[in-house]
């Protein structure tokens, strides 16, 4: 069994690397008043960390290194991000923890496990995640896998948002646009028709058998490649200014407003 202590909240520090991208304030408030009438049930866990120099200039100290801090030690939160905010807003001065001597890749691991087993994340946090723990060694998918008790082909498909076109993540992460139309539509490597269908597909919807039947219109050569479909030219495309015709009141040819000249007359005398 874990053993819990109760460590000062002032020693514990945000997670230098979180799995989460936001925290939902309207959650954290709740579970704070949670905590002010039932206690912190769950306790946090965390890893120890020293800091040399960075202590110093925190706490204002004006020599870096100075004997009162180096070395420091702190704890840095490894699961329980929430907990420990909530506990901030609480005023939980100690706060229970279980600490453990992690190594960065170990701190990664239990995290995403942490939060993807409890589907905590979206889709884009989910893709992170497995991204810091496959990194750049495919060999390690099957590996994940199997310790976040998913599929081989689930864990390729959140890396392969780490690729996606930035303008897909927003939409993807507020649940406007559906991991299995983005799939499909993303394929569609001309960027003026993906574009077109993702623009289409966030304000009115898609079902994805309609991305898959853009997605083969577009790699069958229905479509016409947009880099030959022409642009209207703003200086041909506007109406041609209307032309003034008039005579000359000399020799009686007509002619248009450039050659012709005013002529200033009295209204009361004849024009010959």
């Amino acid at each position: 069994m874990n053993q819990i202590t109760e460590i000062y909240a002032d020693q514990i520090i945000d997670p230098v690397d979180p799995m989460r991208l936001e925290l939902d304030r309207d959650l954290i408030d709740e579970l704070a008043e949670s905590i002010k009438s039932e206690g912190l049930i769950q306790p946090i866990t965390v890893r120890p960390v020293w800091w040399h120099e960075p202590i110093c200039e925190k706490r204002g100290h004006p020599a870096k290194g100075c004997l009162k801090c180096t070395p420091y030690m702190e704890f840095e939160v490894v699961a329980g991000h929430r907990r420990f905010k909530a506990c901030a807003i609480a005023g939980i001065v100690q706060i229970p923890c279980i600490v453990k001597e992690l190594t960065d890749d170990q701190t990664i691991e239990i995290r995403a496990h942490e939060n993807l087993f409890r589907q905590d994340l979206d889709p884009i946090e989910e893709a992170v995640a497995i991204g810091k723990l496959v990194g750049d060694d495919g060999t390690k998918i099957p590996g994940v896998a199997k310790r976040m008790s998913k599929s081989v082909a689930w864990v390729e498909d959140r890396l392969n948002i780490l690729n996606y076109p930035e303008y897909f993540l927003l939409p993807i992460k507020a649940g406007k646009l559906s991991l299995g139309v983005a799939k499909h539509l993303v394929k569609i490597k001309d960027d003026v028709y993906r574009k077109m269908f993702f623009d289409s597909a966030v304000a009115n919807g898609m079902a994805i058998w309609q991305a898959e039947y853009y997605l083969r219109q577009w790699e069958a050569g229905i479509f016409k490649n947009s880099s030959e479909i022409l642009s209207p030219d703003p200086a041909t495309d506007k109406p041609e200014p209307a032309k003034m015709i008039a005579k000359c009141a000399k020799c009686g040819e007509m002619a248009e407003a450039p050659n012709l000249q005013n002529v200033f007359i009295h209204t009361t005398c004849p024009i010959v």
